[in-house]
Parts: C-alpha cells; structure tokens; sequence
C-alpha cells in the first residue's frame, strides 16, 4: 500500500489533485482509515501514472475518465481501446501542429512583407494576410499560384524549388534584405556606382536560384509587374519599385553584354 505521501513522492502529484481525483471518482484510494487517512494500492499507482500519461498528451479529465472507466474489458479490449484513443489523439496533435505550422508561417510572411514593402502598411498587410489564411500549406508555406499551363514542366521544376514569402529559407532573407536595401537609395541614379552594385547582388542572387535559367528569370520576373490597378501578385513590389528595379537591372545588364563582347 502507499499513503498520500508516498503517491506524491512516486508521482510528483500534489496531496490537493490526488484529494480532487477522489471527488470527481477518477482515481478513490483503495482503503480510507478511520482517521480519514488514505492508502492507494499498486492498481492505483497504475492508475495514476495511466491519467499522467494521458494529460501529457492533451486529454481532458472528462476523456481520461471515459477511457479509464470502463470496466470488464479483456486484455485484448483495453489493448484495442487504447491504441483507438491514441490515434484519435495522433489526428488532434497533427491538427494542432498543422495550426502552429500555419501561424508560423503567417507571422514570418508579415515580416518578409514588411521588409519588402519597407513601411508598415496595417490595412494591406491584413489584407494578404487574410487571402492566404485558407490557402493549403505545403511544407510549411504557401507556395505562389500561377494559371494551369503557364510554365513548362521543366520551369515548374525550377520554380518548385524556389524560396517563397514565409518561408524560413535563408535565400529569402537574403532577398528582402536587398529589396530593403535598394527600396532605401530609390532616390539615387540608377546607373550610380552603389546601385550598380546592388544590381550585380541581385542578379546572381536571382540566378543562383533560378538555377541558371535567364530565360524563366526574366519571364518569372515580368509576372511580378503591377497589373493597371497597381497591384502586384508579390506582396510590397509596387510599381515604383518594380520599375525602378527594372532601370537598374537593365543597365547592369548593358554594361554586362559590353563586357563580353570586348572579351
């Protein structure tokens, strides 16, 4: 037999929850004494570490006491009972990591999309932020959505790989880092020195994980222009940016093409 004592050694439960256990008929100790003290026998000890395990894994004590309560079961019932229970408990902890997974990744997309768009803008944040929330995650992100046949399987392949808004993958940060830093010298010439530079940054950025592929680079790039309202299906690429992006690049590029031809 173990008193209360003992239990709350045993188990790391408290005298007041054991006293609780008792009133609600989850877990009665096996003798109550004429003094009123309590012995619980080794059944109860089971018992107890049983409704631990259980609350470890997210059951209520209503769920404990409807698994633990039925009585006359077979060995082979109790086995099938439990393993029935701990499935339905692996589909509830899958929905609960799936939520976490979705809020993570709602939370990391509004800082890339701060940091894109280079200013708080709470009403257009809410905005993308309620469009993607009943989108289907993959792989912890919402990857971007593109019209049926609008790239060959090969490019689908390519862009498949591609690091996206939300994600944790460091090439996105790299990105949002220089859309920052060139969304902050907009005020300079595009052909500048320090421009330039960023341009070269950006360029093989953008090859590197284009995988060498120019030709799907600038058509991916073309679908991020603004439509007429303004709006872009990237989040913080407004038309200013875009097309200052475009200057820059395009005389990165000329100046690239002037160098191979004197080699």
């Amino acid at each position: 037999m173990y008193n209360v004592g003992k239990m709350t050694e045993l188990t790391g439960v408290s005298r007041r929850t054991l006293h609780y256990y008792d009133q609600i008929g989850l877990l009665c100790p096996h003798v109550v004494k004429d003094n009123g003290y309590r012995d619980y026998s080794e059944q109860d000890l089971i018992r107890l570490q049983q409704i631990l395990l259980l609350k470890s894994l997210g059951y209520s004590l209503t769920q404990i006491a409807k698994l633990l309560g039925v009585q006359k079961m077979t060995q082979q019932e109790e086995k099938i009972a439990w393993v029935e229970s701990l499935e339905l408990q692996i589909s509830w902890v899958e929905g609960l990591q799936e939520d976490l997974e979705r809020r993570r990744y709602m939370l990391q997309t509004a800082i890339h999309a701060i940091g894109t768009s280079g200013k708080l803008q709470a009403k257009e944040l809410r905005e993308l932020l309620d469009s993607l929330q009943h989108r289907e995650i993959e792989q912890g992100v919402i990857p971007p959505y593109f019209e049926k046949n609008t790239f060959t399987s090969e490019e689908e392949h390519i862009i498949s790989r591609l690091p996206v808004m939300g994600s944790q993958d460091p090439r996105m940060a790299i990105y949002i880092e220089l859309l920052g830093e060139i969304r902050a010298q907009m005020e300079m010439p595009p052909d500048s020195e320090p421009i330039q530079q960023l341009a070269e940054r950006l360029w093989h950025w953008a090859l590197q994980i284009f995988e060498g592929n120019e030709k799907l680079l600038e058509k991916y790039w073309s679908m991020l222009s603004p439509n007429s309202s303004g709006d872009s299906p990237v989040y913080g690429h407004d038309v200013k940016l875009i097309e200052y992006v475009n200057r820059m690049m395009e005389v990165w590029l000329d100046g690239k093409e002037v160098l191979l031809n004197e080699k």
